[in-house]
């Protein structure tokens, strides 16, 4: 039958259409960061480019496995389809491109590997503020989502006429942490990690009690990005203009200017260079936005004998207009509030720092970035600083094992708002052995049960645990099973089908109050005979050809 529909295509001439993948090549060892994605039309028969520019490609990055990560489309630059990934944690990856054209299916795809992790620089101390006598460098560092132990790590502390020192860092238990005595005067610290070869720089300004302050005042005027809306993957113009306690331009190569560009969890930091201009002297620097999102963009500028300027810019809305808040967020006083974490139906260990963190918008989704947010948690409170698209966030270190009522304090527009969770802190943890299918198991069985054992850090089995699996099929489909336990074997078991064969990935999570949550991502191969159904297109070309020969044995009769 194959053969069959293979000769019907070949007979009426279906489009030898194809696409290829430029990059990331299949076999392909990355760094990590933004992996560009991009693939072009191509004429099989000639393996001549064709252009094309109004196909809809979805690229979808899941781990080999199969485990879902994002599903994105690319977008047209002319010649090419593009799209772009962040990565930051090594490990095998796949790309699927797909798209539907004239009504006819096509797929591509490439594996990769990225063969190294970033590291995450916190800076929990020192703060933009003032202190006596010297500074605590206190420091959390993260990588592959756990505390990075074994990291070099050095502190250099400078001021307007360069180092003054440099100190390392030691580990401790939780962060990394030293304390360092200073002269009354202005400072920066450069805070510089390395790990083989990762290496995540983060600097922080800060005043030593005593300083005499500068008395010269200096403006950052906004040139560009206009307010609005650019499209995807545009590059946006940053330009400002100095101006002096005078109000005059200021001509000085020697500035230091820099902007901030926070989008998401993502940060990046452009230097501004010096263009001279009889009109508009300018400093000047562009970023690509690779992602639909509120852009935010804040400008510091420093300048010897001044005092520093700052300028937080009017955000900018890249790609699609804005759509309504997430479910879960509250409306409240014409603000959307949705508390991120402490997540309330997660339980946290008592050996990690806990994050305090809370989004606010209007009733435009735009991101609010002027309130004075508290939070209170047991008998301590702690102020929020202002991180990006209308998240407020404060870090603590690990707390005691309990059950702590949270309270966070909004004070907007004249307006008190309060909004409460529950965090809980426990020492117990849960562990996933699966039962069936074992890991990297052939099953060959259309229908099975999936059973997984559920126990504490004692190995004790735990009841009325929360348990669900993700299961990715070779089709890059996602089913939700819900696992229920079974009280006579004491397994958390959910019956399964399969469709079709070949390689599966399972991501099992586990949860339950008072315990920390487990998660469990292997992969097995599905072994079973698929029967072979007739497509509609083979239903309608099949037809076609009987009607062919039909006709043809009646005329054939009729000449006889």
């Amino acid at each position: 039958m194959k053969r069959l529909f293979w000769f019907i295509i070949l007979l009426f001439g279906v489009s030898a259409l194809n696409f290829n993948v430029i990059e990331p090549t299949n076999g392909a060892e990355l760094g990590h960061g933004l992996v560009l994605a991009k693939v072009y039309f191509v004429n099989q028969t000639d393996e001549e480019n064709i252009t094309i520019q109004d196909a809809v490609i979805k690229a979808t990055l899941t781990y080999k496995t199969g485990v879902l990560i994002e599903s994105k489309t690319m977008v047209f630059d002319g010649e090419y389809y593009d799209v772009s990934f962040q990565i930051d944690n090594k490990g095998e990856y796949r790309i699927l491109f797909e798209t539907t054209y004239d009504g006819v299916e096509y797929k591509n795809s490439t594996e990769f590997s990225v063969v190294s992790s970033r590291l995450f620089v916190s800076i929990i101390e020192p703060k933009n503020e003032t202190y006596e006598e010297g500074i605590e460098v206190k420091v959390y560092i993260e990588q592959d989502n756990a505390f990075a132990h074994d990291v070099d790590v050095k502190a250099v502390v400078e001021n307007g006429s360069g180092m003054v020192l440099e100190q390392d860092v030691p580990e401790g238990q939780n962060y990394y942490r030293t304390y360092i005595g200073l002269d009354p005067g202005y400072y920066t610290l450069i805070l510089n990690a390395r790990k083989g070869e990762e290496e995540e720089t983060k600097s922080v300004s800060f005043t030593i009690a005593g300083a005499t302050i500068p008395t010269k005042d200096m403006e950052i005027v906004r040139v560009q990005p206009s307010l609005g809306k650019y499209p995807l993957m545009s590059n946006i113009p940053i330009e400002v203009m100095l101006i002096d306690e005078n109000g005059n331009r200021v001509r000085d190569p020697s500035a230091n200017v820099m902007a901030i560009i926070k989008s998401g969890s993502e940060e990046e930091n452009i230097t501004l260079k010096f263009v001279d201009s009889l009109v508009t002297p300018k400093y000047v620097g562009a970023f690509k936005a690779d992602k639909n999102a509120w852009y935010e963009i804040e400008v510091i500028a420093e300048r010897e004998g001044y005092k520093e300027a700052r300028s937080i810019f009017p955000a900018i809305r890249v790609g699609e207009e804005p759509k309504k808040p997430p479910e879960g967020m509250v409306e409240t006083y014409g603000l959307w509030i949705s508390i991120v974490y402490p997540e309330e139906e997660k339980t946290y260990s008592v050996d990690q720092g806990i994050e305090f963190r809370i989004q606010i918008l209007d009733n435009e989704s735009y991101p609010v970035r002027d309130a004075n947010v508290t939070v209170r948690y047991g008998e301590e409170t702690k102020e929020l600083v202002y991180d990006r698209n209308g998240e407020y966030y404060t870090t603590v270190p690990p707390l005691d094992e309990g059950t702590y009522d949270v309270s966070f304090r909004i004070l907007y527009n004249g307006k008190e708002i309060t909004q409460n969770t529950t965090l809980h802190i426990s020492s117990h943890k849960l562990f996933i052995n699966p039962v069936y299918p074992v890991p990297n198991t052939n099953v060959t069985d259309n229908f099975i049960t999936l059973a997984m054992e559920v126990v504490d850090e004692n190995k004790d089995i735990v009841t009325n645990a929360n348990v669900r699996a993700i299961i990715s099929t070779p089709k890059t489909g996602h089913h939700t099973a819900t696992l229920l336990r079974n009280p006579r074997t004491g397994y958390y078991e959910a019956r399964y089908t399969f469709s079709d064969p070949g390689e599966y990935s399972i991501k099992v999570v586990a949860s339950k109050i008072g315990y920390v949550s487990a998660e469990k991502i292997y992969g097995f191969y599905v072994d079973i005979e698929k029967p072979y159904k007739l497509s509609d297109q083979d239903v309608v070309l099949i037809a076609i050809i009987a009607g062919v020969i039909v006709v043809a044995v009646a005329v054939g009769r009729a000449f006889l």
